[in-house]
């Protein structure tokens, strides 16, 4: 929202794309700007200040999020709930973490476990699926999230509603309108009707992300289209991330680079060396 943290010494303030300072520093620690507003810590405890730096929600709270569709994730008295842009608690603090809204739905843990809850304050879904680091975390992509249950991924849509039956070893987040998915060992790609598109036929596979994903082949990287067609070989690529702004992070030989779309290396770390 066209301003930036900065810290001077213990303090933190607010710059502006000029490098114009906006509001001082005076904040013992402080979010990034959302909806107009923003959390700051000052007196050992969390609130929120607008634009001119002025406390809209009073210091109180023990941690505080970004707001996102008009709620913040606030903790009070060891539990987060999630507090209105005019201070008014809407989901009472019960819950060992809450995350930042997406849509109208928000993930909420307690226990291990992970469930949803409406902006409206409702609980869609008690906390019942596994915390599953970097695979089932409650997180929403093209409307689907992945869970497990019994050891098996499927996907739910943001009414807690199985879409798509857990039948998968392992499944991966949607992104253009293709999922990751892992049968008898093998990964292959699939649509978000449950539709096979790709073949289980690689030893791992990413994530499509402009309209490419990496998979590994016999230890070898290599990226693929929707299609499945290979248009960039392996090249001895020891690791890879996904493409972003057309550009892809790979690891060759022990040193770090970029390649473009046509596999070509644009940058390799020996360059600033």
């Amino acid at each position: 929202e066209g301003l930036a943290r900065v810290q001077l010494v213990n303090l933190w303030g607010f710059i502006d794309g000029r490098c114009n300072r906006i509001l001082e520093a005076q904040y013992e620690s402080v979010g990034d700007f959302s909806g107009g507003l923003a959390a700051a810590r000052y007196g050992g405890r969390w609130g929120f200040i607008n634009r001119e730096g002025e406390f809209v929600i009073p210091p109180h709270f023990e941690a505080a999020d970004k707001f996102n569709n008009g709620l913040a994730a606030i903790k009070h008295n060891g539990k987060w709930g999630y507090v209105s842009s005019k201070g008014k608690i809407v989901v009472e603090p019960m819950f060992e973490s809450a995350a930042t809204f997406v849509g109208d739905v928000a993930t909420v843990t307690e226990n291990g476990l992970w469930g949803l809850v409406h902006k409206s304050g409702r609980t869609i879904m008690t906390p019942q699926y596994p915390m599953l680091a970097g695979v089932s975390e409650g997180k929403f992509s093209e409307g689907l999230a992945v869970v497990s249950i019994d050891d098996k991924f499927g996907f739910i849509d943001p009414s807690g509603e199985v879409i798509i039956n857990p039948v998968f070893e392992y499944a991966g987040d949607f992104h253009n309108g293709l999922a990751a998915f892992r049968y008898k060992d093998r990964y292959g790609y699939m649509t978000a009707t449950a539709q096979l598109h790709i073949e289980p036929q690689f030893d791992a596979a990413q994530r499509f992300s402009e309209s490419v994903a990496a998979v590994r082949l016999k230890n070898q990287w290599l990226f693929i289209d929707m299609h499945g067609d290979i248009v960039i070989p392996p090249r001895f690529l020891d690791a890879v991330e996904p493409f972003k702004n057309g550009l892809a992070w790979i690891e060759k030989n022990n040193m770090w680079a970029y390649i473009n779309r046509d596999g070509h290396v644009v940058w390799l770390e020996n360059d600033v060396v």
